[in-house]
């Protein structure tokens, strides 16, 4: 590694610690909620508390994004990410010490909130700390740590207790603060100092993250930053309503929402959540804790195996054939349970098909889905708007998921699990077609490179209808 790659890395690593929590925490739900049915926990739940302690972590999403925009745009982009593994580490301690439904609902309010941080601005903090070259690839290994979360929860999960279980993301949550604060690493953005009039300290920022580089390549860089900031800063603070009075920003704010927002919509929140209760209704040949694993590790491996291809392939072919070979897994998954629960049809000679069906499905996503918007979010977005927007977008996934959480099993033993399956399918179909046909591609362009790109396609757009 250069000292240059390296210098980036020092900075964003508080950032990997953060979002590695956020996965411990998001994956505690489906071994914890195996051990408190099986009497294994602190207290015995009722599923009516267990879907509440499950869906309040989706609540909390939406208050970590709504409170994050607040701090994001005065304070900065290192100290609103910092807000995280506070919140992680406080779910963290109370789930440790909770003895009844009541607190725990808090402690996963609170996870989720840290969550709502991470979701909204850990790649946008990384996209404007990192140059071109490293930007796809630091924000996919951001957003790596999220999915590398549950499958650690799911693999110890079986060997360590209800209470030990929760105390795994305080670790990871402690040693993130401890590198954002106590050695030096993370650099606040040089975009955020240049946009606060702070031109000294964004050129130190700029000469820590740059190490290698020559003074008059890190000074022009600065010189394109604070062009960019300049150009922007004109066009008006980055409220959500000038944002969307600027046909440039709204282009790029409405193909964010979209891209970004419909993470839940894609299934893969719900999937990740019940696991093993997925695995448990439709029959699959292996335990439901191996399969867990089996299935997070599929994902990891996905999203491994698409960051050398991210920047030859493009963002747009990925993600769009990410969501295709989405669409495909969940609707044979939904043929599956047609045949069995509606015709009524013997499927023991294909009871493997839903376990393969999730593995396809997990290892598409991971082709894309769960890390190609975070890159088209900090890319498309101009400076101004991420602070308005990202946080509608948390908000969005935060609502979709806690209406798709709980109604999920309300809807499956109500009109068969067949239901939920094919509206992800039918919205993994049409978000594909709408990649494809409208999201512009980034690839090899600086940040002011694709907010040129997208004013060049607004003024097209324009004359056409004209």
């Amino acid at each position: 590694m250069t000292p240059l790659e390296l210098s980036q890395v020092r900075s964003v690593a508080p950032v990997l610690l953060m979002t590695l929590t956020q996965g411990l925490s998001l994956g505690w739900s489906s071994p914890a909620v195996g051990k408190l049915r099986a009497g294994e926990g602190s207290f015995a739940p009722t599923l009516d508390e267990i879907s509440w302690i499950v869906s309040f972590f989706s609540l909390g999403i939406l208050a970590g994004s709504l409170v994050g925009s607040a701090v994001f745009a005065r304070a900065g982009r290192r100290t609103t990410l910092m807000l995280g593994p506070v919140l992680l580490a406080s779910c963290s301690a109370i789930t440790f010490l909770s003895s009844s439904a009541q607190p725990l609902y808090l402690a996963r309010l609170l996870g989720g909130a840290g969550h709502g941080v991470g979701v909204s601005f850990a790649s946008i903090y990384v996209a404007e700390v990192s140059e071109t070259a490293m930007r796809g690839r630091l924000i996919l290994w951001t957003n790596l740590q999220i999915m590398a979360g549950p499958l650690i929860s799911y693999a110890v999960g079986p060997l360590l207790s209800y209470r030990l279980l929760a105390l795994v993301p305080l670790l990871t949550a402690s040693a993130s603060l401890f590198l954002a604060l106590g050695s030096g690493w993370m650099q606040e953005t040089p975009f955020y100092l240049a946009s606060k009039g702070r031109a000294d300290q964004a050129l130190a920022a700029l000469r820590a993250l740059r190490a290698g580089k020559k003074d008059e390549e890190i000074r022009a860089e600065l010189a394109a930053i604070q062009k960019t900031v300049k150009q922007q800063a004109s066009a008006g603070s980055g409220s959500l309503r000038e944002v969307f009075a600027d046909p440039v920003a709204k282009k790029a704010a409405c193909l964010c929402l979209f891209v970004t927002g419909s993470f839940a919509m894609l299934g893969i929140t719900t999937v990740m959540v019940f696991t093993q209760q997925i695995v448990e209704v439709a029959g699959a040949p292996l335990s439901p804790a191996v399969c867990s694993v089996l299935l997070v590790a599929v994902n990891i491996a996905a999203v491994l195996g698409s960051m050398p291809v991210v920047e030859r392939l493009g963002r747009r072919t990925i993600l769009s054939g990410s969501a295709l070979g989405n669409a495909a897994s969940l609707a044979t998954l939904a043929g599956f349970f047609v045949a069995r629960d509606v015709l009524g049809a013997d499927v023991s000679g294909v009871h493997w098909l839903p376990l393969a069906c999730l593995v396809s499905y997990m290892a598409s996503t991971g082709m894309g889905v769960v890390t190609i918007p975070h890159v088209l979010t900090s890319e498309l977005l101009p400076q101004r708007a991420k602070a308005s927007v990202a946080p509608l977008s948390g908000a969005l996934v935060a609502i979709s998921a806690f209406v798709l959480h709980k109604s999920f099993f309300i809807v499956g033993r109500a009109l068969g699990f067949a239901a939920p399956f094919t509206f992800f399918a039918a919205y993994n179909l049409g978000y594909s077609v709408f990649v494809a046909s409208l999201v512009p591609e980034t690839k090899g362009k600086t940040l002011a490179q694709v907010q040129e790109m997208l004013a060049a396609s607004t003024a097209d757009d324009k004359k056409k209808r004209n």
